[in-house]
């Protein structure tokens, strides 16, 4: 997240943040689950602004996953109580 593209487009402080910790999350994610910790493989993102509103773009070739057809660890993964994969609320 660009900093300076968020303050020229106008976004709050508080939108800055949001986005960058929701990019974070998402490239995070993708290393992490997409593509097994390798990181040398694409990710793309784009950011632009539309009505006022920021529009993040984000896009990887790791394969598609689906929590509800992944396993019980998967689901595990995505309960509750578990920490991470949340972002912003």
């Amino acid at each position: 997240m660009n900093a300076g593209w968020a303050r020229g487009a106008g976004l709050s402080h508080r939108h800055t943040l949001s986005l960058t910790l929701s990019t974070e999350d998402l490239f995070t994610s993708t290393i992490k689950h997409g593509y097994g910790e390798e990181s040398n493989r694409p990710v793309e993102k784009m950011l632009s602004l539309h009505d006022g509103n920021a529009q993040l773009s984000y896009s990887d070739r790791a394969p598609r996953f689906d929590p509800f057809h992944a396993g019980e660890n998967a689901r595990h993964e995505l309960s509750p109580t578990s920490a991470g994969g949340r972002g912003q609320p």
